[in-house]
């Protein structure tokens, strides 16, 4: 079956717009814990700015991505076997995806690291009793900073997990315990 690759890519486009929705929330929710800790006292009133402005660019980067795949498509050239986002999408899409991609993960990471950061400084001046309870704050705090973002790019493995294509090869006869018969049997790694 032969697929036009505008097709292919309007097929796909929600979920790859939703993806970098979803990075831009992501980023916006970093951007808003570092506030929370870095002036506690002014964070009520800068609130409401900074979801709005959030809302603003999850969708402003929801439309370009799908602006992005679909830019520079020629269908008249020749059609897919494979209807997938990637092989569809326009010249441009694979370049700047994954430096969006890289960046916002960069920038993420670092907002939770200053968070953290600022967080453990600010509590380093407090004088505080129980020192019991101050540790056990600090390693979840420290955990759950570490966590988020690993938790935020577990979408790409479930997206993989469940890709029609790929799916079968990660799930017949084993291939997680040995390997070596899936390579056999299947003809090859992927």
């Amino acid at each position: 079956m032969k697929f036009s690759h505008s097709l292919c890519v309007w097929i796909g486009a929600p979920l790859t717009g939703g993806f970098a929705a979803n990075q831009i929330t992501i980023l916006m929710l970093a951007l808003d814990r570092l506030a929370a800790v870095a002036r506690p006292l002014k964070y009520g009133n800068k609130n409401k700015s900074l979801v709005f402005g959030s809302l603003f660019l999850s969708v402003a980067v929801f439309v370009g991505a799908i602006w992005l795949s679909l830019w520079g498509i020629d269908d008249s050239q020749s059609s897919s076997t494979q209807c997938s986002m990637g092989i569809n999408a326009g010249p441009l899409f694979s370049v700047i995806w994954s430096l969006f991609a890289q960046s916002s993960t960069l920038l993420v990471f670092g907002l939770y690291i200053s968070m953290l950061i600022m967080f453990y400084m600010q509590t380093g001046k407090l004088n505080i009793l129980d020192h019991e309870d101050r540790t056990r704050i600090n390693y979840v705090t420290f955990l759950q900073g570490f966590l988020t973002p690993f938790g935020a790019g577990i979408n790409l493995y479930i997206y993989l997990w469940k890709h029609a294509e790929i799916s079968p090869k990660m799930t017949t006869s084993n291939n997680f315990i040995h390997p070596e018969k899936a390579i056999l049997s299947n003809g090859g790694p992927f």
